[in-house]
């Protein structure tokens, strides 16, 4: 599988996590549900280094995207979680 990643990412054994959030239950904090899986994977030819992210951390529970009501329009709907 080829997945495109950050030109400027450097070499090295990376955790790359997948997200599913269950949109049904965004309408309060407590209901928020996220679906995970995580690949181990190596990048080489990379670049110098790039930014990444850590978890936890990622999100906030008021993040645009964690919080939504889906029985309004939700366009533009925003992704939770940093820049890719």
């Amino acid at each position: 599988m080829n997945v495109p990643v950050p030109v400027g990412l450097a070499n090295g054994d990376y955790q790359l996590r997948a997200e599913a959030l269950a949109l049904h239950t965004v309408m309060s904090a407590a209901g928020v549900q996220f679906s995970m899986t995580c690949y181990r994977t190596n990048v080489s030819g990379g670049g110098g280094g790039g930014s990444t992210v850590s978890i936890p951390g990622a999100y906030a529970a008021a993040d645009p995207g964690i919080l939504a009501n889906i029985h309004l329009p939700l366009s533009p709907y925003t992704a939770p979680g940093p820049d890719v």
